[in-house]
C-alpha cells in the first residue's frame, strides 16, 4: 500500500515543481532537526513485530510549531518510504518518524496527555488556576481562557508559559482583547495578527474554526463558497466546510442538510448529477451564504461590568416535520436589577426519513435540551442558579406533568430522560410567535438568519402571563378497586408450575389435617394424587376468574349428554372461545371437536 501510494505522489510531484520542492524541504527538515531517521541495515525488527508503513501526502496547513516525541518501542509503527536525498530517479528506502506526525488519530490523545502529565508533575510548584488551565481549557494545541479581569489575565498567562516550558512546551500566537494584557507577551510569541497596527487590518484569529475579531469582541463569519459539482459529493463538502460548532448559523445549515437527505433517500450516487429542482435550490441556498459575514455575536456573557447576582440557563425546544431543534440563553441579573441575554449554543437536527409524528418529535427536542442543559451546567464555569426549559407544545407539557399514565416504550424512554434531567415544575409554555427555537426546527434562509438573530427572547415581560405555567386541565378521575384474593397473590408469587403445585398442594393438606379433626394418619409426603388433585383445583380457579360468563353458559344447556357434555350450545360471549367448541367436563373448560371424540382421556 505505501509503495503504491509513493508511486502516485510521485506522479504528482513530477508535474508540479513547486509541491515538490516545498515537499522535499518538509522532509529534509524532518531529518536535520532530528524528527524522522534512515533505517540502516543493522537495525533490528522490534521483537512483537509491530511494523506499520505510513501512506503520506502533502496537506497544506498553518504552521504548527512543536514536537512531541514517541517512545522508541512505537516508531516502528511510523514507519514510511522516500526516495534518498529527494531524488525522485533513486529507489525509494524505508525511513522512521522519531515524533508524533500532523494527521494522526493518536497524535491529539498523546499530545493532550503531556499536557496533562506536565500539569500533574508541576501542580506544587503553580496555583491552582494554572493547573486547572491546562487541564480543562486545552483543545489539542489550542488554549481557551477567560478571566474576569486583565491582572488576573496578565498573572495566569505567566504561570502557562513558566508551566508548559518545564515540559518543554512554547506557547505562541498569544491573543488577547487587551492590549495591556497582550504587551506582557513578547512579540515574537504573539499572534501574528496582534502585533498588526493597521486601523484597516480586520484583526481576526480563528478559534477551534470560528473566526473572532479580538479588537471587539465579538464573534463573525467569512464565508467563501467554493465551487463545486452540484452532485452529493459536492453539496456535502460545501456543507462540511461550514463549520460551525456553536450552532451559530445552524438554521441556516439545516436547509443544506435537508437537500442531501433528499439525495440519499432518492439513493443518489456520490457524483451522479442532481434533479434540476434541487440544483435550482441548492444554488439559491450558496447564493446568500455569503450575508452571514453581516452576522456579529458577542463573546463575552455578561456586558454591564457590574456584579451578578443570578445566572439561569434558559433552554427553548420546537420541532417540525423538516426536523426539531434547541437553543440556549444565559440570562444573568446583576445588583441593580439589571437584565441581560446571551446566545450560549443551539442545535438543529433533521426529521428521520422514517415519518415520526410532530408529538414525538416535540419530545425529542425536549430530550435533547434536557441533555444540553446538563452539558453546559458540567462546561461553564458559572455558578447556575436554576434551568428553565421552553416549549410550545401542550401536548409535551402534559406529558411531562402527567404523573399516572403509562406511556409507550418510545414516549416512556425520553420521558425518563426529561425526569432524570429537569422537575416538572422548570418546564413553561411558550408560544410559537415567541419562541426562538422555531428557526431551529424549520430552518431558514440567511437573510432571514440576519435579520431575526434573538438577542433577548427570555423577557417574562412579553409573554402573557397564563402561558408561564400551562396548568394541567381539570379532570374527574374514577378509581375502580377489585376485590383481590389471597389466592391471587398466592398464584403471582411463583414463576414456577412446579413450585406452584406443590405450594397449594400443601395448603390443601393443612386444610384436610383441619377438617379430619387433626388425624394424624395423614402422611407426611406428597403423593401424586394430591399433585393432579391441586393441578385441577388451580385450573378450575383461574377458569372461574377468566372465564366466569362462557361458563355459566354452558351450565345453562339444556341438552347435556350423560357425561355433561354439552350438545346444543349457544353462542359464547368470547368469539375466540366459541370458535375452540369448548366442553365442561367436571367443571373444567376443555376444547371440543375432534378432541372430545377421540378415544383418550382428557388428562394426557
Amino acid at each position: 500500500m505505501a509503495i503504491k501510494r509513493l508511486s502516485c505522489l510521485k506522479r504528482r510531484l513530477e508535474t508540479d515543481s513547486q509541491l515538490y520542492e516545498k515537499y522535499k524541504q518538509t522532509l529534509d527538515t524532518y531529518l536535520n532537526e532530528g524528527y524522522a531517521r534512515r533505517l540502516k541495515g543493522d537495525d533490528k525488527e522490534p521483537e512483537d513485530g509491530a511494523v506499520w508503513y505510513l501512506p503520506h501526502h502533502p496537506v497544506v496547513h498553518p504552521q504548527k510549531p512543536g514536537k512531541v516525541k514517541v517512545d522508541p518501542i512505537d516508531t516502528s509503527a511510523l514507519r514510511f518510504v522516500w526516495w534518498p536525498e529527494g531524488e525522485l530517479s533513486r529507489e525509494p528506502v524505508d525511513y522512521q518518524m522519531l515524533v508524533h506526525i500532523f494527521g494522526a488519530a493518536s497524535t491529539p490523545c498523546c499530545a493532550g496527555h503531556c499536557l496533562q502529565k506536565t500539569a500533574e508533575d508541576n501542580q506544587e510548584k503553580f496555583s491552582s488556576e494554572a493547573v486547572l488551565t491546562v487541564k480543562q481549557n486545552f483543545y489539542v494545541d489550542d488554549c481557551l481562557k477567560s478571566v474576569r479581569n486583565e491582572d488576573a489575565a496578565i498573572k495566569l498567562a505567566g504561570e502557562l508559559r513558566e508551566l508548559l516550558q518545564l515540559g518543554g512546551f512554547r506557547l505562541r500566537k498569544w491573543v488577547s482583547n487587551s492590549e495591556r494584557v497582550l504587551s506582557s507577551v513578547s512579540t515574537e510569541n504573539r499572534s501574528v495578527q496582534s502585533i498588526v497596527l493597521n486601523v484597516d487590518a480586520k484583526n481576526m484569529e480563528r478559534v477551534l474554526g470560528v473566526l473572532w475579531n479580538f479588537r471587539s469582541d465579538l464573534f463573525e463569519f467569512d464565508v467563501k463558497v467554493k465551487k463545486k459539482p452540484v452532485t452529493r459529493r459536492g453539496i456535502l463538502s460545501v456543507v462540511s466546510s461550514l463549520f460551525d460548532p456553536l450552532g451559530f448559523v445552524a438554521p441556516v445549515i439545516l436547509h443544506a442538510r435537508k437537500l442531501l437527505q433528499e439525495l440519499c433517500k432518492e439513493k443518489y450516487d456520490w457524483d451522479q448529477e442532481v434533479p434540476p429542482d434541487i440544483e435550482k435550490r441548492w444554488n439559491a441556498r450558496t447564493s446568500e451564504l455569503p450575508d452571514l459575514s453581516v452576522i456579529k455575536i458577542k463573546r463575552c456573557f455578561q456586558t454591564t461590568g457590574r456584579e451578578v447576582k443570578t445566572h439561569e440557563l434558559h433552554h427553548f425546544a420546537d420541532a417540525s416535520s423538516c426536523g426539531y431543534g434547541t437553543v440556549a440563553y444565559l440570562r444573568t441579573v446583576d445588583e441593580r436589577g439589571n437584565v441581560h441575554c446571551s446566545f450560549v449554543t443551539g442545535k438543529a437536527r433533521l426529521a428521520p426519513l422514517k415519518m415520526v409524528s410532530i408529538p414525538r418529535l416535540e419530545l425529542t427536542a425536549a430530550t435533547l435540551a434536557v441533555k444540553m442543559d446538563q452539558v453546559l451546567r458540567q462546561e461553564l464555569d458559572l455558578d447556575i442558579g436554576r434551568s428553565v426549559f421552553w416549549t410550545d407544545s401542550t401536548a409535551v407539557l402534559q406529558s411531562i406533568y402527567n404523573v399516572n399514565k403509562r406511556f409507550c416504550t418510545f414516549f416512556a424512554n425520553r420521558l425518563a430522560k426529561v425526569e432524570e434531567g429537569s422537575d416538572a415544575s422548570q418546564w413553561k409554555h411558550v408560544p410559537t410567535a415567541l419562541n426562538p427555537a422555531d428557526d431551529a426546527s424549520r430552518g431558514c434562509t440567511a437573510a432571514m438568519n440576519v435579520t431575526d438573530l434573538p438577542t433577548n427572547p427570555v423577557n417574562t415581560k412579553d409573554v402573557p402571563v397564563e402561558y408561564l405555567n400551562m396548568k394541567p386541565k381539570q379532570m374527574l378521575v374514577v378509581h375502580v378497586t377489585e376485590e383481590q384474593c389471597l389466592f391471587d397473590d398466592l398464584i403471582c408469587r411463583y414463576s414456577s408450575w412446579k413450585k406452584l403445585k406443590k405450594a397449594v398442594a400443601w395448603l390443601q393438606r393443612f386444610v384436610d389435617y383441619l377438617r379430619s379433626q387433626k388425624n394424624p394418619q395423614l402422611s407426611k409426603r406428597l403423593t401424586v394424587a394430591d399433585l393432579e388433585r391441586t393441578e385441577l383445583a388451580i385450573v378450575k380457579y383461574v377458569q372461574g376468574r377468566q372465564f366466569s360468563e362462557e361458563i355459566d353458559a354452558l351450565c345453562k344447556c339444556e341438552d347435556l349428554d350423560r357425561i355433561g357434555k354439552k350438545k346444543v350450545m349457544k353462542k359464547l360471549p368470547s368469539k375466540a372461545l366459541h370458535r375452540l367448541n369448548p366442553v365442561l367436563n367436571d367443571g373444567v373448560l376443555r376444547v371440543g371437536g375432534p378432541l372430545e371424540r377421540a378415544p383418550i382421556p382428557f388428562e394426557i
